[in-house]
């Protein structure tokens, strides 16, 4: 019997989680990408670095550092995570006892004209103090596993809000690169409009002289003339643009746009190589990913919660102290009150509440895991997407690149045979037109690269380690 006794109380103590254990859900990740890949090591817990350093620009390194101690959304975030760090501190905390010190001390008189039960006994009124001083302990033990997956939920939520901070600073790093090569090659098309608009200033007199002396007509002073205005507004609308830019860029890093100022670079000749590594590789180090799958195991634990309720509650309890009405025998053997308890509780009747919190929590998991399921599907249309550009704009940049070399030899060809006679002051206007056209083309898709190959280390989950050779 005391061996039965014992085991049954050791089995009590242990306890057993309800509910089902976590296991990941599964996303349907091919195999490679359409594109192609090149070898890398990623991964989810390694540490992303400082990955914008790859473009060698002192500016933007000094922005993206600023950042990380000046934008208020990342101290937001922040917080939040010490909230949830707190929060798993006060789930563990359930494992332990509470133990309380209380005092009560009361000093009454009783009622004279209180009713009395003893045959032939006076009410007594003498006036009575009492001092009660004692130390009370609670346990709840964890027979069904409530509280261990309540320790699992939290650390859950957790380790899904340190994920979310990690892809704040992810985004917030690769929108303020993107910005700031934005930045550049709006600068560098505004230099190109403005030398441009003097070319078209040069041609519209130049057309109004021979427009003055019967070579050209009338139209073609109008058409010159249309041509000037419209690059008049496309430079007011860059500029502008451009402002917009510098104030995207004041806010990420956390100062007012009045106190903010940025000297941005000219665009680098050269694009960095970004590697990539398989798919599911890929997948594991996107922050995002990381803290929708941590939301799926934090909802997963809330149905063990819910289903611990359907089962027995056993509360331990103790207390130890002292009870006198004289402060100098309290402390005395006499004095001494102390007491044990065992509270089991067992719902019979809930209106089938706890039915209804099991059907609210396994919708939630199945709400989690359709958002991890939808977070990974949007990760590899991103890195597709991003690939698919890359390529495009690579061939964009070459075919663009030969006509800014086409278009600047044949305005050395013109220069030269205008300062021989052979050629006229507008064929040369044309002709350093068409070459500074030519080059904002350039300026624009090495702008559209630079920002395509941020959100494609965006979208990679940040930086990477490169493989040795093997």
């Amino acid at each position: 019997m005391k061996r039965t006794i014992q085991a049954l109380l050791m089995l009590l103590l242990a306890g057993c989680a309800v509910g089902p254990d976590y296991r990941k859900p599964l996303a349907d990740i091919p195999e490679t990408w359409q594109e192609g890949w090149q070898t890398a090591r990623p991964g989810d817990r390694l540490d992303k670095g400082s990955w914008w350093e790859i473009f060698e620009d002192e500016e933007l390194n000094r922005l993206e550092q600023q950042a990380l101690s000046g934008n208020q959304s990342l101290k937001a975030s922040i917080s939040r995570l010490e909230q949830a760090r707190a929060l798993a501190k006060i789930s563990r905390a359930a494992y332990l006892p509470t133990i309380d010190l209380g005092i009560v001390a009361t000093r009454t008189q009783p009622s004279a004209n209180r009713p009395n039960n003893a045959r032939n006994a006076s009410v007594s009124t003498n006036i009575q103090t009492n001092l009660n001083p004692v130390f009370t302990a609670a346990y709840e033990v964890d027979l069904f596993g409530r509280i261990s997956r309540e320790i699992e939920s939290a650390a859950a939520s957790q380790q899904q809000i340190e994920a979310d901070l990690e892809n704040i600073k992810l985004l917030l790093a690769a929108d303020i690169a993107a910005n700031y090569f934005n930045l550049s090659a709006q600068n560098a098309e505004i230099q190109a409009l403005e030398e441009i608009l003097e070319i078209q200033k040069g041609i519209v007199e130049l057309i109004r002289f021979r427009e003055e002396n019967g070579i050209a007509s009338k139209l073609d002073s109008l058409q010159q003339e249309t041509l000037l205005n419209s690059t008049q507004a496309q430079l007011s609308l860059l500029k502008s643009q451009r402002d917009r830019t510098v104030h995207a860029l004041a806010t990420l890093v956390g100062v007012p746009v009045a106190k903010f100022t940025v000297n941005s670079s000219p665009l680098p000749a050269s694009i960095p190589a970004v590697p990539l590594d398989l798919p599911a590789h890929v997948l594991e180090r996107r922050p995002d990913i990381a803290a929708a799958e941590r939301a799926v195991a934090a909802a997963n634990a809330q149905i063990g919660i819910a289903k611990a309720a359907w089962f027995p509650n056993l509360r331990l309890t103790a207390s130890r102290g002292w009870q006198s009405n004289q402060l100098n025998n309290l402390l005395d053997a006499p004095s001494i009150v102390w007491s044990l308890g065992l509270a089991l509780s067992q719902t019979i009747f809930d209106g089938n509440r706890n039915v209804a919190r099991v059907d609210f929590a396994k919708a939630g998991h199945e709400l989690a895991a359709s958002n991890y399921r939808q977070t990974v599907l949007l990760a590899l249309q991103e890195v597709e997407d991003g690939l698919s550009t890359d390529t495009a704009l690579t061939d964009a940049a070459e075919s663009n690149l030969s006509a800014e070399r086409a278009s600047s030899q044949a305005a050395e060809i013109i220069e030269h045979q205008y300062k021989n006679g052979l050629a006229t002051s507008f064929e040369l206007f044309i002709a350093r037109k068409s070459q500074l056209e030519n080059r904002r083309l350039v300026q624009q898709i090495t702008g559209q690269q630079l920002i395509n190959t941020v959100y494609l280390i965006k979208t990679l989950g940040g930086g990477w380690q490169t493989l040795p050779p093997s």
